[in-house]
Parts: structure tokens; sequence; C-alpha cells
């Protein structure tokens, strides 16, 4: 699909858009989970005449299996979550324009984070109580202006509202889980699936429809183009505005994080369809 195409079914995003998507999926993978287990455990019980005792097996097994997810994506973005509190005397700017942001949207101000890194790294998280969590750098508060950080956060708050962060951190411990009994490359066609390039695209379209001036985002794209630095923060990749590795000549990149693999469309890709706003 052409960027100015992606950009013209894109025009009007509502905002619980991709929530419902999330949750479902992420319900989806759940009773599977549990379903899977009994299913199999039922197949066997009708060959071995273990009609009562097998499906039991089953349910236990599936059971401990969902929980197992659960708790491991409780620590999927343990590197951003347990960054130092940023300063609300120090980064006033990001707080205000954040508080700002949520006033309009009706969120609650996420917490907010000090990454530690020389690139101008934004990212988007949940804690393991399922609360919202924004980190920047230093060198973000340094580089970006009030409009070009009013942009990134609209960027963040926009994927935090419709669960990209909920399910990334689920995702994340589906893989954990599933790659101890050797299936994590059932977990990466769930990942492919749920976490296409275009969601970067997507929420990058939604910033600037809240902030109504899509030069900010172009102009917040292009200094991280033009930044150096290296930068990984586990799952908080996924999320991150911008990455070192999203530079380049082509129109992706392949992320890895933790075995798994996610598609990014790179800064030139994102520029050119917010110039076309």
């Amino acid at each position: 699909m052409s960027t100015k195409g992606l950009m013209n079914q894109k025009q009007w995003i509502a905002h619980d858009e991709a929530a419902d998507k999330s949750a479902a999926l992420i319900k989806k993978i759940n009773g599977s989970l549990v379903a899977i287990p009994i299913i199999l455990s039922l197949v066997i019980g009708i060959v071995v005449g273990q009609l009562v005792v097998l499906p039991i097996v089953g349910l236990v097994i599936g059971v401990v299996l969902q929980r197992a997810v659960v708790s491991s994506s409780h620590s999927a973005f343990a590197e951003v979550v347990d960054a130092p509190l940023a300063s609300e005397s120090a980064h006033a700017r990001v707080f205000n324009v954040v508080d700002g942001l949520c006033v309009v949207s009706g969120d609650q101000r996420p917490t907010l984070v000090l990454l530690d890194t020389t690139y101008p790294v934004a990212v988007a998280a949940v804690d393991a109580h399922g609360d919202n969590v924004i980190g920047v750098s230093q060198q973000f508060v340094n580089v970006m202006t009030r409009v070009e950080t009013e942009a990134v956060m609209a960027h963040l708050l926009w994927r935090l509202r419709v669960g990209h962060a909920r399910l990334v951190a689920y995702l994340d411990g589906l893989h954990r889980v599933l790659s101890v009994v050797g299936l994590g490359g059932v977990a990466q066609k769930f990942v492919t699936q749920a976490l296409g390039s275009e969601l970067l695209t997507i929420a990058d379209i939604a910033a600037c429809q809240a902030t109504r001036f899509p030069p900010a985002a172009v102009s917040a794209l292009e200094k991280c183009e033009q930044s150096t630095g290296s930068f990984a923060c586990g799952a908080g990749d996924i999320l991150s505005f911008a990455l070192p590795t999203d530079h380049g000549g082509s129109t992706t990149s392949v992320l890895k994080v933790r075995n798994l693999s996610i598609s990014r469309p790179l800064l030139q890709e994102r520029i050119a369809i917010l110039k076309e706003m």
C-alpha cells in the first residue's frame, strides 16, 4: 500500500478503534490457552478411556499456562518502569504538555520516568499493576521544542489509550512462557499479526489529529533521524517513538526483542507520510 493510500484510509481514527482489538486479542489468547489443553486431553481421554481425569488435567494445565503468561507479562517493561522518576521542576515542559493533552483527552496522567541514554528516546509502557508509564531521556528533553514534545506525547498517549502497551506486555509474557515449551514460534505469529508496522504510522496520524499541527511531528522525527546513540529497553523498544535502528534508506526495519521480530517503518517513511497531511 502506498504511503498516500495509508494516509487517506486513516484520515480519521477513533480513539477506541484499536482498544477493542487489543483487548479482544488478549481475551482470545487467554481462552485458547485454557481450551486447547482441555481439547487435547479430551481427545486423548477418548482414546485411552479416561474421559474424566484427563480433561481435568488439561484444565489445570491451561489455567497454569494462562496465569504464567499474565505473571510474566508484569515484568515486560521492567527496564522502563524501574527507571528513576522524572522531576516536575527539571522536566516541567514534559509534565505540562502531558497534563494539557490529558485534560483534553480525559486520560489520567501517566507516571513519567527518565531513561539513561544519549538518544532522544520517548517510550510508552505499563507497570505490573497495569498503570501507564511514559519514559523520556534527558536528551529528548534537551532537543525537543514544546510543540515537538506535544506531538511525541500525543503519539505515546494514543498508543496507551488504545491498549497497545498492555497488548505488548501480554505478548511478551506469552512468548516467554511458550518458549519454555518450545512454542515460541506460535507467539511470534500472534506478534506479527497484532503489531504490524502500520501501527506507528497510525499513531503518528492520530497525534497530528490531536495537536492539529503535523509539522511538529515531522520536526520531531527529523531530529531523531539526525541523532546518534544506542538504546535498548526490552519490550519498551516496541513502543518507542523512534529508535536508532529506525534510520536507513529503505522503508522498514526489523526490531529484535527477546527473540521476537517486529517490523517498524523507517523514519524517512513516516516523515514522508506526515508531509502529505
